[in-house]
């Protein structure tokens, strides 16, 4: 993987939503709580802005204004305490990232080093955000790493430095672990987990998955995902453990083109994006976190991206 193709990729799908993004565009770390309202983002005109919504769909509501942009990786995600969500977004030219409150209001930029900063979520207690950043080696291409910044914009860091794609990064719930999407050892993506400073990597997916985007149950128990990440192939949301055993095809490629999952703050649903029709525009999805009880509840005619589920404030 490569961000040329991923921004190619994003850019065509603006046009005939080729593989839902492939799903290559997010990945979470569901925290414990009740649950609360899910924020997305939605194209109308063309244009990208962040909603949030109840867990039925209802009360959708549009909580920014920003400069109009075709660029779908915003992937936005709740704060722990459900207060404030953190996106990218690429209003100054760069995807940089910014925080603002889940009501809309107080609009901050924490990063601005011109760079590709995406995917970002939360550490447990707020105090930092964990995302991809993009990093030039020198006559061996471009890659993402894994970084952190501090939630004021300060102190930010690279954790990990392999000449490969390093993106998709989720907390573990007790903060001890990262789970990630990689194209370490030349796979299309995998699944990996690195320890709290970025070391100690062990891949805990097979190659033959491609899997990718994914977010760890509230517990810390489970993870889902979705396969095929980066490839031609009709994606599928999948679950397991943390430690890539007992998995499990949660959705149907025949029926559904799905991915992006992220669980509910009680870890008994996931919500979704699919397309009974691929590559059509992706709505969004809930079941329970068994794989039972798919339901459409946001239905979005230009596409939906990265649903995140909040805690209830």
């Amino acid at each position: 993987m490569s961000v040329s193709k991923i921004h190619y990729l994003a850019i065509r799908s603006l046009n005939s939503v080729l593989g839902i993004l492939l799903f290559a565009s997010v990945a979470f770390a569901t925290y414990p709580g009740k649950n609360g309202r899910i924020v997305f983002i939605e194209a109308k005109s063309g244009n990208f802005q962040l909603y949030t919504m109840n867990s039925d769909g209802s009360d959708v509501i549009q909580i920014t204004s920003l400069p109009s942009s075709q660029n779908p990786f915003w992937t936005p995600a709740y704060s722990p305490d459900g207060e404030q969500i953190v996106f990218s977004n690429d209003a100054t030219g760069f995807m940089e990232l910014y925080i603002v409150n889940a009501d809309g209001t107080g609009l901050q930029q924490l990063t601005s080093d011109a760079g590709d900063d995406i995917f970002a979520r939360w550490s447990r207690d707020g105090s930092s955000i964990l995302y991809s950043r993009l990093f030039i080696a020198t006559k061996q291409g471009v890659y993402h790493h894994l970084a952190t910044v501090n939630a004021d914009g300060s102190n930010p860091q690279f954790l990990t430095n392999v000449l490969f794609d390093d993106i998709e990064p989720a907390f573990f719930p007790n903060g001890e672990k990262i789970v990630f999407g990689s194209s370490r050892e030349n796979l299309r993506s995998a699944l990996w987990i690195v320890n709290a400073e970025g070391v100690k990597a062990k891949r805990v997916t097979e190659p033959s998955l491609s899997a990718g985007t994914p977010d760890v149950s509230p517990d810390g128990v489970k993870v889902v995902f979705n396969n095929h990440e980066n490839t031609e192939y009709v994606p599928s949301v999948w679950t397991g453990d943390t430690n890539g055993t007992h998995l499990k095809r949660l959705t149907n490629p025949k029926t559904l083109a799905a991915g992006e999952a992220s669980f509910s703050p009680d870890g008994r649903k996931i919500v979704f994006v699919g397309s009974p029709v691929f590559p059509n525009p992706p709505n969004i999805y809930s079941m329970n976190a068994d794989g039972t009880g798919i339901a459409l509840i946001h239905e979005c005619p230009e596409g939906c991206f990265s649903p995140n589920w909040g805690a209830k404030q």
